[in-house]
């Protein structure tokens, strides 16, 4: 059987009804997004969450005309942005301050929010740290740091303090949870793969569609330009899925693939799980996952996913489950049931939430 799922074991909402906390969330909160997944959790344990949406403060250009422009202003915006929090806080009065990754929180405002006592947290879900916004320097900062990554502990404590990191497991999204109302009659497609490109993955997902070029498959993501000329360039979308339809690809596809970017080039690290690892059975589909202990430890393989080691291998197992559908349908039920709710980051959210009443005591209205 699974191991319990890491250090803080998933929770009932077990904090609701408890005092509650007034925090301002200073992240990126658009619909779908870990902050917006994550606040939303919080407030489900008595969180009153005022937020600081990042995206309105940075003028990064999105259209190639305007970002000289944007590059020049994007100073004089994100120091708005760092003001903005502190006016948040001191307009809510609130005793901690939520962010995901930390983006463009400089260190001047993190050293005034723990003069002004505010509690500091950042949630880290990603798997390297050379994101913009973000330097290694600034998590000394923080009072709490909740990773979703098994092998940043170390890292982050050399950096904060061991007692000051968290490990946690990310989770899947209730954004666009599939109802039981929404149940294909028929599946879309045979095979799925959600995520931004890399080479890494290039490799595992032609060697699929090079050994099943008659199969119904779909690539969803970012960047996947770099699959033209190969095998897997015709099942390529050629743009991303956000929200309630990403989820429902997982239940109308028979066979959904997780493999990650591949290894870090500065430091060595490679993911082990990801969100998908946690949304493919939550949603309701059949996973194929990239093997590894930690994998493991959270499903069992054969019953409730199954696993590839090499793009070969990855090639096989879906021709063999294409011609196996009841064996992939069982299973996705079985890891559908494991997966619901404790996989959830409303799950995580109560982890959080039980962790900082225990240590921040202080932070109750």
């Amino acid at each position: 059987m699974p191991a319990p799922d890491s250090d803080l074991a998933a929770r009932s909402v077990a904090s609701c009804g408890a005092p509650p906390i007034d925090a301002v969330a200073a992240t990126e909160l658009w619909y779908g997004s870990t902050g917006y997944d994550l606040a939303s959790g919080l407030r489900a344990c008595n969180w009153r969450i005022d937020g600081v949406e990042l995206r309105e403060f940075d003028p990064a250009g999105r259209s190639l005309p305007h970002r000289a422009t944007a590059r020049a202003l994007r100073p004089y915006f994100l120091r708005r942005y760092n003001n903005a929090i502190i006016e948040a806080v001191e307009r809510i009065g609130a005793k901690i301050m939520l962010t995901v990754k930390g983006n463009f929180i400089t260190a001047r405002t993190l050293e005034e929010l723990g003069r002004r006592g505010v509690v500091r947290l950042v949630y880290y879900p990603d798997y390297h740290f050379d994101h913009p916004g973000v330097t290694e320097e600034k998590f000394a900062h923080f009072d709490l740091i909740v990773t979703t990554k098994s092998f940043q502990v170390d890292a982050l404590a050399a950096i904060a303090g061991r007692d000051r990191v968290v490990f946690l497991h990310h989770g899947y999204s209730s954004v666009g949870m599939p109802a039981e109302t929404d149940a294909p009659a028929d599946m879309l497609w045979d095979v799925c793969f959600v995520g931004n490109a890399s080479p890494h993955k290039l490799s595992y997902l032609q060697a699929v569609a090079a050994r099943l070029p008659a199969i119904r498959m779909l690539v969803v993501g970012n960047g996947w330009e770099i699959a033209r000329g190969t095998p897997l360039e015709s099942k390529v979308l050629g743009y991303p899925l956000i929200g309630d339809f990403l989820s429902r690809l997982a239940a109308r596809s028979r066979i959904n693939l997780a493999v990650h970017f591949g290894t870090h080039a500065r430091t060595g690290w490679e993911d082990f799980v990801s969100r998908r690892t946690f949304e493919i059975p939550a949603y309701g589909g059949f996973m194929l996952h990239i093997d590894n202990q930690e994998v493991r430890e959270l499903y069992n393989v054969g019953n409730e996913i199954d696993v590839f080691s090499t793009p070969a291998q990855l090639a096989e197992k879906v021709a063999y489950y294409l011609n196996n559908l009841d064996l992939a349908r069982t299973a996705a039920q079985r890891a559908s049931e494991r997966a619901n709710p404790a996989y959830s980051i409303t799950q995580r959210a109560c982890s959080i939430d039980e962790l900082v009443r225990i240590r921040f005591p202080g932070v109750v209205a």
